[in-house]
C-alpha cells in the first residue's frame, strides 16, 4: 500500500478511544475518530470511501456498530473497506451476525497492543489485495477466448488467473478475491506444505513470502503444479482446481471459527465460500475443489472455449 493508510476508529468510550489512537499512530497509520454511528456516517460521507480499515465497537448508545456496518453494507463506496469488530465477547452467534454483515475481523476487550496491530496488518494485507486484484481485473481484456485447462506455480501466476477467471463470471471483483485465495491455498498448503502453524510463524516473522519463494526452489516442488480446468455448460461454468499436496482437514476451514478470531489468517476459504460462490465444494482429501457459477452469474459476453 503506497499511501499512509487511513483508519476510522468508532468508540463511545473515550479512554478506549485515546488508547486506540495512540496504538494506532505510534504505528504510523493516520487515524480519525468517531464517538457515535451517526458522527462516523457523516465523516464516510465526507471522505467518500477512503478510509482503508473501520475499527467499529459493537455496542454503542443509539446505533450499534453492526447497524453502522449494515448501512455501510448498502452503498457500495463503502463495502470494500475492512471492517474490525471491537466486542467484549466472541460469541458464535455474535460472529455469525457479524460475518453476515460483513465483518470478518474481531478484537476482543480487553486488547493488547500487538493483537489490535497484528489484526490491523491482517485487514490492511486483504485490503491491498483487493486493490491489487480489481487492477489485475483491469488489466485483462473481456471478450478473449480461453483455453479450459491452466497449470501455475507461483503467487503472481495464481493472481494473474484469479483475475481471468474472475472475468468470465458476471461480478468479476466479488469472484477474483474467492478464486485468489483457492488458488493460493492449493499452492502454498497443497504443493508445498506450509502448515497452519507454519503460516502464523512466517506471517509473524514478515517471512511468509520469503518461503514461499524458498519452497518453489526445493528439487521436490519444482514439478509441483496447481491445475484449473474450466467447463462451460448450458447452466454457468464449472471450475476444478488440483493441487498436488497430501490434502489437509478442510472441513474446518468452511466456516470462520470463533476460536479463530484474533488469528492472522484461516479465513479465506470461508471467505470464499461465504461471498464469492454459491457452490464451493472440497473434494477427496482436499486436493481438489469444485466451483459452480451459475449462467445468471456467469457473463455471457465470454466464450470459453474447449
Amino acid at each position: 500500500m503506497n499511501k499512509t493508510p487511513k483508519i476510522l476508529v468508532v468508540d463511545d468510550e473515550v479512554d478506549n478511544l485515546t488508547v486506540l489512537k495512540i496504538y494506532l499512530r505510534d504505528a504510523q497509520y493516520e487515524v480519525e475518530s468517531a464517538k457515535s454511528s451517526e458522527e462516523a456516517w457523516k465523516m464516510l460521507i465526507s471522505m467518500k470511501g477512503k478510509y482503508d480499515v473501520a475499527l467499529l465497537d459493537w455496542m454503542m448508545p443509539g446505533r450499534s456498530g453492526l447497524e453502522l456496518l449494515h448501512q455501510m453494507q448498502k452503498h457500495w463506496q463503502f463495502r470494500h473497506i475492512q471492517v474490525i469488530m471491537q466486542t467484549a465477547k466472541a460469541r458464535a452467534e455474535e460472529i455469525q451476525q457479524g460475518i453476515e454483515a460483513g465483518a470478518w475481523y474481531y478484537l476482543t476487550k480487553p486488547f493488547a497492543e500487538e493483537t489490535l496491530l497484528s489484526i490491523v496488518r491482517t485487514a490492511l494485507s486483504d485490503r491491498q489485495n483487493y486493490l491489487d486484484m480489481q487492477q489485475s481485473i483491469r488489466d485483462h481484456t473481456p471478450g478473449v477466448s480461453y483455453g479450459n485447462r491452466f497449470a501455475i506455480r507461483t503467487l503472481e501466476e495464481a493472481r494473474n488467473l484469479a483475475a481471468l477467471l474472475a472475468k468470465l463470471c458476471h461480478d468479476p471483483e466479488k469472484m477474483g478475491l474467492g478464486f485468489l485465495e483457492i488458488l493460493l491455498n492449493a499452492i502454498e498448503h497443497g504443493n508445498l506444505g506450509i502448515s497452519y502453524e507454519d503460516k502464523s510463524r512466517l506471517l509473524a516473522e514478515g517471512t511468509w513470502k520469503e518461503e514461499i519463494n524458498h519452497r518453489l526452489l526445493l528439487p521436490e516442488n519444482k514439478d509441483k503444479f496447481v491445475e484449473v480446468y474450466i467447463d462451460p455448460h448450458e447452466n454457468g461454468v464449472s471450475f476444478l482446481i488440483k493441487d498436488q499436496g497430501n490434502g489437509f482437514d478442510w472441513e474446518q476451514y468452511l466456516i470462520f471459527d470463533p476460536r479463530r478470531v484474533t488469528h492472522t489468517h484461516g479465513r479465506g476459504i470461508a471467505m470464499a465460500k461465504h461471498i464469492s460462490f454459491d457452490h464451493l465444494e472440497y473434494r477427496g482429501f482436499g486436493n481438489e475443489v469444485f466451483i459452480n457459477v451459475d449462467r445468471k452469474e456467469a457473463d455471457k459476453s465470454l466464450e470459453v472455449t474447449k
